[in-house]
């Protein structure tokens, strides 16, 4: 069976815009892994894809072809309703925003990892059920 990881904005925009750890980032393409996240992971990235066009550093052109891209990465893209209710309860128990919550449970209930370069997301996770199930994308092997 293929190991399933869900993946954040944090990492997925590394795939599309060279930033630390790009390299672990695009590494984990070429595994046998399952990618997965929430829908909105898609938004977040254009979101970083546009940012980098208004600060001059990406041609809008080559945004767009990255971002036709990006989307074949991933095996499953989760509804973002499905998440919002325990996203939403986590963020209240960890004090941390909600769509970073959405990742983690995301990531609970697919029973896989969650790959992630927010440090103090995991930072957050600690002492809670999900600390085991974030890993920052410097330490993923």
């Amino acid at each position: 069976m293929t190991e399933q990881a869900v993946v954040d904005s944090c990492v997925a925009v590394k795939w599309v815009v060279r930033e630390e750890h790009s390299d672990k980032a695009i590494e984990l393409l070429s595994r046998d892994l399952q990618l997965i996240a929430p829908d909105f992971v898609l938004m977040e990235i254009a979101n970083a894809l546009w940012k980098n066009v208004k600060r001059g550093l990406l041609a809008a052109e080559g945004a767009n072809v990255r971002l036709a891209d990006v989307r074949s990465f991933f095996n499953k893209l989760l509804p973002t309703p499905d998440l919002v209710t325990d996203a939403f309860a986590l963020g209240n128990t960890v004090d941390a925003p909600i769509y970073d919550c959405a990742y983690v449970v995301a990531a609970r209930r697919t029973g896989a990892r969650l790959i992630t370069a927010d440090s103090k997301l995991i930072v957050k996770l600690v002492g809670t059920p999900d600390e085991a199930r974030a890993v920052h994308i410097a330490e993923w092997k």
